[in-house]
């Protein structure tokens, strides 16, 4: 048995010291306020929570998959992959790749219900407005907070703060999916020119081929995120001057084409766009008489939760060996000729999920807690936060915990998991505070100035 580093007992004590400074009692209270007043959150607010949610999710999952191979696995596909975690529900805890496919319709629905709430309103004019501030600060929103968290690795690079987790990146301590690392340099000069190079490309957005940032692997998703939200963006001021049946029309066929171009990311966000411009659209419910209204709000209640279920239980399908996990065997033999099949119902799974929650307040609850809401406040900052965390701590602090636990057996091999996640999962969500606060949201700010130092005067 390893004894305790005085090292790791003096950084967990620093870090609680900071917590105290920065997350002071009136701002956790401000968190975690239940008080009516906080309950009166917008009819969106639970789009935010949801995003906050999956974040969450993702960050569990790039964390575990290092160590747990099985993960993307299908319960039952294999003699060994009994796993409570291979479970339809319980796999979402740890399932990336169906909370992205949440990520890009969340974006969908969030970016088109203002601009289609002005045409709603019949004012073209103030949508195109809408429209042009959201495309000129897009890019800011997007790449401003990224390229500084890449900028921050690079520096952590050079001072060799990925040394240590980077040691351990083999077969016997990480038996899953090991993430590849910077490469790194000789000294801060050569790092910074090698970040430059590698941030350059990433920003050629245009370039399917090239998605990834060394810095960063997670952040394939952003130059994905700003293409998709630039064609959306061109497509809701082509119909600005439209019918409303019109509108429909055109982003049920960006769906389709989409699902016929194998493009899922594109395919989600005008999902997500359909689905806001549907529920403008939605009339208030008939006036029945008493008793058969009563039985037609019940029974609408029961096929709401349903559809509700089934979509948790698409999203919970695996990565990989589907076609032999009980439950999901008939649904993967459905490949609409995608190259990645699974990410279909992925799509179907996240539609449900945002049509059942958007028409039903009690299961909005879920999303406009007050923790979901601070989960979808930093949401931006830990997904680009908690990959670095993970490389520069949880990486060498695992198989340090083994030194305690052991790990011949599942059971001691789990438990030094865990308690290497009792530091992991606290430091990370502090560290997204922080970067929220410092970086995410001020870079917000400051895409507003621009934008409004650059607006002409009418």
């Amino acid at each position: 048995m390893a004894a305790l580093e005085p090292g790791l007992l003096q950084i967990w004590q620093t870090l609680a010291r900071n917590a105290r400074r920065r997350l002071s009692l009136g701002s956790l209270k401000s968190v975690l306020d239940v008080s009516p007043e906080r309950e009166r959150v917008s009819p969106t607010a639970w789009l935010n929570g949801m995003r906050g949610l999956a974040a969450l999710f993702v960050f569990f999952y790039h964390f575990a998959y290092a160590y747990f191979p099985w993960l993307p696995l299908g319960f039952a596909s294999r003699d060994e992959d009994y796993h409570i975690i291979q479970l339809p529900f319980l796999r979402l805890l740890i399932s990336g790749p169906s909370m992205v496919a949440i990520f890009f319709l969340v974006s969908g629905y969030s970016l088109s219900i203002g601009p289609l709430k002005e045409l709603q309103n019949g004012s073209s004019s103030k949508c195109l407005d809408r429209t042009a501030s959201a495309i000129f600060r897009r890019p800011i929103r997007l790449f401003l907070p990224s390229i500084a968290s890449t900028f921050i690795v690079m520096i952590c690079v050079s001072l060799g703060m990925y040394t240590k987790g980077d040691a351990m990146r083999d077969g016997e301590n990480q038996p899953g999916f090991r993430e590849p690392n910077p490469q790194i340099r000789v000294n801060l000069w050569e790092q910074f020119w090698d970040w430059e190079r590698e941030t350059a490309q990433w920003l050629m957005i245009w370039r399917f081929d090239h998605g990834n940032h060394s810095y960063d692997c997670h952040l394939w998703t952003l130059p994905v995120e700003f293409r998709c939200s630039i064609i959306l963006f061109v497509t809701i001021a082509a119909v600005a001057n439209s019918r409303a049946r019109a509108r429909l029309l055109v982003l049920l066929s960006m769906v389709v084409y989409c699902h016929l171009s194998n493009f899922w990311e594109g395919w989600l966000f005008f999902a997500g766009s359909l689905l806001a411009q549907i529920k403008l659209l939605q009339s208030p419910p008939p006036q029945l008489p008493s008793m058969p209204r009563k039985w037609y709000q019940e029974w609408k209640g029961y096929g709401t939760v349903l559809l509700f279920l089934l979509g948790l239980f698409l999203l919970s399908a695996p990565d990989y060996n589907g076609g032999d996990s009980p439950g999901y065997r008939a649904l993967f033999k459905l490949n609409p000729g995608w190259g990645e099949g699974w990410r279909f119902w992925y799509c179907i799974g996240a539609v449900l999920l945002a049509w059942t929650v958007g028409g039903a307040e009690y299961l909005q609850d879920i999303f406009t807690h007050p923790i979901s809401q601070y989960l979808g406040r930093i949401s931006y900052a830990l997904y680009l936060v908690h990959g670095p965390i993970c490389h520069m701590l949880g990486f060498w602090l695992i198989p340090y915990m083994w030194g305690f636990t052991g790990k011949e057996t599942a059971a001691q091999f789990g438990a030094g998991f865990f308690l290497g996640a009792l530091f992991v999962v606290p430091i990370t969500v502090l560290t997204a505070h922080v970067f929220c606060q410092y970086v995410d949201e001020p870079s917000i700010h400051f895409a507003k100035r621009v934008e409004a130092s650059a607006r002409k005067e009418p």
